[in-house]
C-alpha cells in the first residue's frame, strides 16, 4: 500500500506546533543561563544586553537544528508532526539518515528564506523533500 503524501496545510500547522517547542525550549535555556550568570555574580553593565543577540541567535538556530533532527532520525516525527498524524521518511518509508535529516533541515531555511517559494511550488512536496529524498506521509 502506497502512504498518502501529507498536504501543506497540515504540515505547516505541525511546523507552528514545533515553534512552539523551540521557542519554550530555548527561553528555557537562555534563562539558565542568565540565572548561572547571575549566581557567578557576573557584572552587569547597563549599556550593554546581559548576553549578545549573536549568542540568543544561536541558541534558538541550534535548538531547532538538533529538535528536528534528533526526532526525524529516531522516530521519524516531531511533537507537532505526531499530534497531526504526519511521518517524515525516506521514499522506500524508512527513517532519515543523520546526514539527510541535516540535508533536509537545511534546505528546508533555504525554502523559507526564499520567501516559502519551496513550499509552494506543488501541493504535496517540497524542496527539501526532492532535495534530500524524502517525503512527508500521513500516518494511518
Amino acid at each position: 500500500m502506497n502512504p498518502s503524501l501529507a498536504p501543506m496545510s497540515r504540515r505547516f500547522i505541525a511546523m507552528i506546533y514545533d515553534g512552539l517547542f523551540i521557542m519554550a525550549f530555548s527561553i528555557c535555556v537562555v534563562a539558565s543561563i542568565v540565572t548561572a550568570m547571575g549566581m557567578m555574580h557576573v557584572p552587569i553593565q547597563s549599556s550593554e544586553p546581559l548576553i549578545p543577540s549573536m549568542v540568543v541567535q544561536g541558541i534558538v538556530s541550534g535548538s531547532a537544528f538538533f529538535f528536528h533532527i534528533g526526532f526525524w532520525v529516531t522516530v521519524g516525527q516531531t511533537p507537532g508532526m505526531k499530534v497531526w498524524r504526519l511521518r517524515v521518511e525516506n521514499v522506500d518509508g524508512s527513517l532519515l539518515s543523520v546526514r539527510q535529516a541535516s540535508w533536509r533541515f537545511i534546505a528546508a531555511c533555504v525554502s523559507f528564506l526564499c520567501l516559502g517559494m519551496g513550499y509552494w511550488l506543488n501541493y504535496r512536496t517540497s524542496w527539501h523533500d526532492r532535495w534530500s529524498r524524502s517525503r512527508v506521509v500521513i500516518v494511518t
